[in-house]
């Protein structure tokens, strides 16, 4: 079953008496709840930090991919980003573009560049092959 870990300071959701002030591996997310959610057609986000700037953007770009998606066919296929879905190379790309949008918002608006840099992202799939990539 998958399991994450959420590497963070702040409240677990599953142990209360972590304390928040620390960084911890966190289970925030148990497999019950990860295929809870996949059965609902979700995958859950994490956020932490300076998030509502980023959770507003995704939940635009979320709708946004949709429209697409029903208005714009490719050979006879929807639109569809991340491609191919089922590839975490194309999941991992994904999320830095997202965190790179946010921080470009950042820099060019009067809000403080709190984000940028390099971005680091381990994927590991069921077979426990995994990548670690900065870019």
């Amino acid at each position: 079953m998958p399991i994450l870990y959420h590497i963070h300071n702040g409240q677990s959701e599953i142990y209360k008496e972590i304390d928040p002030y620390i960084v911890n591996a966190n289970l925030d997310w148990t497999p019950e709840r990860v295929l809870e959610k996949w059965g609902e057609g979700h995958f859950g986000g994490l956020r932490n930090g300076d998030f509502l700037p980023y959770a507003i953007l995704s939940s635009y770009l979320s709708q946004f991919f949709r429209t697409l998606g029903n208005e714009l066919r490719i050979n006879g296929a929807p639109f569809q980003i991340p491609f191919p879905p089922d590839s975490l190379d194309a999941w991992a790309e994904f999320l830095r573009f997202e965190i790179r949008l946010v921080s470009k918002i950042y820099t060019l608006s009067n809000y403080p560049p709190i984000i940028g840099g390099r971005i680091i992202t381990l994927t590991i799939d069921n077979n426990g092959n995994f990548k670690y990539e900065m870019k």
